[in-house]
Order: structure tokens, then C-alpha cells, then sequence
């Protein structure tokens, strides 16, 4: 799985890598962090039919029977329909200034939401 990684990694290379078991920012001026307010924790309202992450922490849509963690939970429920308050992450990402693409365009935040 290393190998395979490492190999990708080398094809496609993307806006962070995998250095000396530590995360490299690439074409981003540094890592995102919490501590830093580059990422925060919101509470958000979700009803049935929203796109959640289950209490695994895999994309699930939110329908009677999927377990989740609310807002403020340490311990996943059932949910059984309504509205249910959750945490949200939100990340802002800065990239490099003068980023450019092999034709010489400039790169965008609009091509990096459009790739994701």
C-alpha cells in the first residue's frame, strides 16, 4: 500500500504530501489547523435527505436508522427523523500566489472546488 501511494503521489501530485511520516503543504501557504482558525467546528441544523458523515465517519444521507453523533455528543444515536443539530468543519485553504498550470494559466480556487 506504501509503494502504491508513493507512486501516486509521484504521478498526481496534489496540494499536500506525505514527507518523513509528516504532512507537506505543496501549492497551499501552510496547513490548515484549528489552533490557527484556518479550520473551525459549527454547529449546523440537518433533516432527513442531508448529506451527513455517519458516526463511522463515512458520507452517509441522513434517513431513519443511520447512526450519527450530534452536536456536543460524544456517543453516536439512531436517528428517527426531524431536525438534529451536528458539528460542521469548515477549512479555508490559501494557496500559493502565482500558481500557474503547464500551459501558463493561473490556477484558481475555482479549479481546485472544481477537481474536489
Amino acid at each position: 500500500m506504501l509503494a502504491m501511494s508513493s507512486v501516486l503521489e509521484a504521478v498526481f501530485d496534489g496540494p499536500i504530501d506525505a514527507r518523513s511520516f509528516d504532512y507537506q503543504p505543496i501549492i497551499l501557504e501552510k496547513l490548515p489547523s484549528l489552533a490557527d482558525g484556518d479550520a473551525v467546528i459549527q454547529q449546523v441544523t440537518v433533516k432527513e435527505g442531508d448529506k451527513v458523515v455517519d458516526a463511522n465517519g463515512s458520507p452517509a444521507e441522513l434517513a431513519a436508522g443511520v447512526m450519527i453523533v450530534p452536536s456536543g455528543a460524544e456517543d453516536p444515536i439512531e436517528y428517527e427523523g426531524g431536525e438534529v443539530t451536528m458539528d460542521q468543519m469548515v477549512v479555508t485553504f490559501k494557496l500559493l500566489p502565482d500558481l500557474k498550470w503547464s500551459d501558463g494559466e493561473p490556477l484558481t480556487a475555482a479549479d481546485s472546488v472544481y477537481s474536489f
